[in-house]
């Protein structure tokens, strides 16, 4: 899905002769995904709040603004991600795609076993006749106002009475949305710490490193490769590398790759056995990713050697 596809499939909800419905869900550690029994009227203000933020998220007028792949793309700003590793779906993820053909769920039921001081995540759907999208909303600690620590008092006809039970903000910011079967992450520095993607990451490298070294036999083996992408940077960079890369849609042959490395001698200070990358430490591990990123550049202006991480063809 391109950021232009996406878009295009969020216009309905800007369309002001479109009839759209909310429905919101919650779940907490314990349960599956309780339908919120909201009133009406705070529905339609919750509707349209949000249908603000999806537009304020998604039609970025920046010119750098771009959709991503999360498992490849290094860029931090001015983006929104794809997530495309859809055989690891965390369950947020896939409760994100299930609430959307859910009918006839159960209530959220206050009560001593499940109370909204549980509540660790909303999913929010808005359909149409045609169209249905689905956003996921993790609820943190500041979202609840917890009525057994604190004492607060609100009023009650002429009188101020205690505050007895507990309550949940809810804004309009959201951390995922679901586009048809497409997972589009908004959030990606607190997804990343609810959901522990780092694993995820790690999982897919893995699957890359194995195509380096023992399909390639480009590395003579994978323990420093393996070491470094535990770090989720260099994950997502090897990832690329071997997705999205030049040097390996190319097909740029090793013995072209291991003349590259040597001949910039010690500017990239890499080993070699056998023809053969020998990485010694995660330091090398690191250059050897970036390199076959293609990141070592030489300006044919200056003849100067670039370590250029950001690339964008002319």
């Amino acid at each position: 899905m391109t950021l232009e596809q996406l878009q295009e499939k969020l216009k309905f909800l800007y369309d002001d002769d479109v009839r759209k419905d909310i429905s919101i869900y919650a779940t907490t550690p314990t349960t599956g995904l309780r339908l919120f029994n909201i009133e009406n009227q705070f529905l339609d203000e919750l509707k349209v709040a949000f249908i603000e933020e999806i537009k304020a998220v998604t039609d970025n007028p920046s010119d750098n603004f771009t959709l991503e792949n999360y498992s490849s793309s290094t860029k931090r700003l001015d983006a929104i991600y794809l997530y495309d590793i859809s055989d690891q779906l965390k369950p947020e993820m896939q409760s994100l795609k299930d609430v959307k053909e859910s009918v006839d769920l159960d209530n959220f039921v206050v009560n001593p076993e499940n109370s909204i001081d549980q509540v660790n995540g909303l999913y929010i759907v808005i359909k149409s006749d045609e169209h249905v999208i689905s956003l996921y909303k993790h609820i943190f600690g500041v979202d609840k106002i917890y009525a057994q620590r604190n004492l607060f008092i609100v009023r009650s006809h002429d009188q101020f009475v205690k505050q007895t039970e507990s309550m949940l903000r809810i804004s309009s910011s959201f951390q995922m949305l679901c586009v048809d079967d497409e997972i589009i992450m908004t959030d990606i520095q607190k997804l990343e710490r609810i959901m522990d993607l780092k694993e995820v990451l790690t999982n897919r490298a893995a699957e890359h490193i194995a195509t380096i070294v023992n399909e390639r036999q480009l590395v003579k083996d994978s323990v420093q490769l393996e070491r470094v992408s535990k770090e989720p940077t260099m994950a997502k960079k090897l990832i690329h590398a071997l997705t999205d890369g030049k040097v390996f849609l190319l097909n740029i042959s090793n013995a072209a790759i291991i003349a590259f490395a040597q001949s910039k001698g010690a500017k990239l200070n890499m080993s070699f056995e056998d023809n053969q990358f020998d990485l010694k430490n995660k330091a090398e591990a690191k250059r050897f990713i970036k390199l076959i990123d293609d990141d070592y550049l030489t300006s044919g202006l200056t003849q100067e050697d670039y370590d250029a991480n950001q690339k964008q063809e002319l």
